[in-house]
């Protein structure tokens, strides 16, 4: 099968349903994706959201999986040091992030744009037009169509 994005790498920091089913599409058409998640929190909240058919001694749902499959799972501390330099070795080889922080925290956490950009000033970010508010939709913005843009000028 033609894996067209086979040589992208995509770090995400995103939970729940709207980031990581963008990572699960670029992953399915072939690029590397690393998810990155908090071990303070036992990873995305979406591992424990289990249906009631689910067997209760799975300790990750299948809702998780779906939208995770094909990714590369790292626990992360961002507010540790030695987390956060783990953290921008992946990015210094990253292609685009994906992020699904509210805005603000991820200047926090020094993971916004302009403090990632220094370390890869290729990256291409992917962050929802209403970032000032947390979204759990599955809402594809005018930005990915960049995507395809940024990969088609690294190409060349």
């Amino acid at each position: 099968m033609y894996k067209p994005f086979s040589d992208l790498v995509i770090v995400e920091l995103a939970g729940v349903l709207a980031g990581p089913s963008v990572g699960l599409f670029f992953a399915e058409l072939g690029a590397k994706v690393i998810k990155i998640e908090n071990p303070k929190t036992n990873g995305d909240v979406t591992r424990s959201w289990k249906s009631p058919l689910e067997n209760k001694e799975d300790l990750t749902s299948a809702y998780y999986w779906s939208v995770n499959a094909g990714k590369e799972i790292i626990f992360l501390d961002l507010t540790l040091a030695k987390d956060l330099e783990t953290f921008y070795v992946l990015i210094k080889t990253a292609d685009i992030l994906i992020s699904n922080y509210k805005f603000g925290d991820d200047h926090k956490l020094k993971v916004d744009y302009e403090t990632l950009v220094q370390i890869n000033p290729h990256l291409c970010k992917h962050q929802w037009l209403w970032h000032s508010k947390p979204t759990y939709s599955l809402r594809f913005d005018s930005t990915s169509r960049k995507w395809v843009h940024v990969y088609e000028w690294r190409k060349k």
